[in-house]
Order: C-alpha cells, then sequence, then structure tokens
C-alpha cells in the first residue's frame, strides 16, 4: 500500500494535480458509460439465455396457428398454466399458483386448492412484453421451483416458556402468543430461473414498518448493486432480474410464506 502511495504522488509530481483530475474524471465517465451500456445489453442477452436453456418441447403447427390469434393465444397460456398446475399436483407438498390475468394467488395440493386470495395490485417487468410469445408459453407451461427466500418475517416463530413445576402453576401460566406487534410483512421468492416474485404488504404499515422495510429494500439494491459492480469488472453483462410484483394484506402474506415447505414449486400464469 506504501509503494502504491509513493508512486501516485509521483505521477501527480509529474503530471500535475490539475492532469491527474482530469484523468480520474475521464475514466470514471468511461466506466459510467460502460456500464450504461451493458445494463442496457442486460435484459436482451437474458431473453436469448432464457430460449437457449429452455427444454419445454417445441410448438406444434396448430399451436403456431392459434398464436396468430388473440383468443387462440390465451387459450394456450391458459393450457401452459393447467399443465404446470397438474406437474405440481404430482407432488406430496404444497405449492404455489399465481395467476396475474385473473390477479389470483393460491396454495394447492393434489390440485386442492388450500388458501386462496385476490390480489390487491400486481404488476411484471417489461422484461415480459419484450419476450417473443412462444418463449412465455414454454416458460409458464412447466412449475418453477423457489431456490430461496428473502423475507423480514419468521418462518417459525417460536416462544419460550419456563415449565411449569407442578399442575398449579400450569393453570397460571399464560400460553397464548403476544400479537402486539407483529413484524411488517415484504416477501422474495428467488425462482431457479432467476425470476422473483416480490409480495409486498399492502396497509396498515407504521412508522416502524416504513423504517424496517427500507432496511430491508436497502439490503436488496446493495446486494444488487454488488452483483452489477462485479459482473462490470469482469467484462461480463450484469445479470437481469425479471420481478414480478404484487401486493396482499400482511396476514395473508405471512401464511402464505409459513405454509410453503423449504423450496416449494410455483405454477404461473403471466400476462
Amino acid at each position: 500500500m506504501g509503494k502504491l502511495r509513493s508512486y501516485f504522488q509521483i505521477i501527480v509530481r509529474f503530471l500535475g494535480t490539475g492532469l491527474v483530475l482530469k484523468i480520474l474524471s475521464g475514466m470514471m465517465l468511461a466506466f459510467l458509460m460502460y456500464g450504461f451500456i451493458m445494463l442496457a445489453i442486460s435484459p436482451r442477452q437474458t431473453i436469448l439465455i432464457s430460449e437457449t436453456n429452455d427444454k419445454v418441447r417445441s410448438l406444434t403447427p396448430d399451436e403456431r396457428t392459434l398464436m396468430a390469434d388473440a383468443e387462440g393465444y390465451d387459450l394456450l397460456k391458459q393450457k401452459a398454466y393447467l399443465i404446470s398446475r397438474v406437474a405440481c399436483a404430482n407432488d406430496d407438498s404444497i405449492g404455489l399458483t399465481m395467476d396475474l390475468s385473473s390477479g389470483r394467488i393460491a396454495l394447492e395440493i393434489k390440485g386442492v386448492i388450500l388458501f386462496e386470495r385476490a390480489l390487491i395490485e400486481c404488476s411484471a417487468s417489461p422484461y415480459f412484453k419484450k419476450m417473443p410469445d412462444s418463449s412465455i408459453l414454454m416458460m409458464t407451461a412447466s412449475p418453477h421451483t423457489v431456490s430461496m427466500f428473502r423475507s423480514t418475517i419468521v418462518k417459525e416463530p417460536i416462544v419460550e416458556k419456563m415449565a411449569p413445576k407442578d399442575t398449579s402453576e400450569v393453570e397460571l401460566t399464560d400460553f397464548r402468543i403476544d400479537t402486539s406487534y407483529r413484524e411488517p410483512a415484504f416477501l422474495v421468492f428467488v425462482l431457479d430461473n432467476g425470476m422473483e416474485i416480490v409480495l409486498k404488504q399492502y396497509h396498515g404499515v407504521s412508522f416502524r414498518d416504513q423504517f424496517k422495510y427500507g432496511s430491508f429494500i436497502f439490503r436488496e439494491k446493495m446486494n444488487r448493486i454488488g452483483h452489477v459492480l462485479y459482473a462490470l469488472i469482469r467484462g461480463k453483462v450484469p445479470p437481469y432480474t425479471p420481478r414480478i410484483t404484487a401486493e396482499l394484506s400482511a396476514k395473508d402474506i405471512r401464511i402464505i410464506y409459513r405454509a410453503l415447505p423449504q423450496h416449494p414449486r410455483v405454477s404461473l400464469r403471466i400476462l
């Protein structure tokens, strides 16, 4: 570190402070332009990778004919969604289904709906509008596995109590859970294909909840910026994360998160 500092001081003395600042400013501007170009390329490259890696069967001639018609394409999307749900029904664990067309989200097992709610608001990244219709069909025709969760919610809340010494203490012990404060409900599903599903609490967000949500979002953005900078330094296109965002009540988000297994499967129908 000392040698590096001495080299820098020699350069400053030789070139002058003003010229060195101009060179550094030019390098920073060039890096920013390079970053903007790579970020602009990222969504398109993600689309190409998804098309290349898609292992679902190619469309039949009849399906390609239906795609030319708006109603036919809608039927194909519904068919792909049902095929995905049937694949999820073969599992013995609870899965998640999300239909952006009808604005519904549900927990299912073996094809039986255990819990269903209407999405208060929902949106999807512009990425999905740029994807070819055939790629949308192929992507939604099979379920995706959740590789990890990121959340402000405790997955399995634990209440610690001292064991009573005798039956008289049992009667005096209050086993009710303290519900005076519930943590804000914000949940991110990271899917195996790189997509993310974000469930946000719709209402009842206090100042304390907003602060915790702000901290959660700040960590999310810092993590994303770190991945982008790491890719740019290595001369690679930064990863692009397509995202579906939906709003529900805090109670419903907690129910969904705590009901799902560690790596559930998700069936999607995108607009």
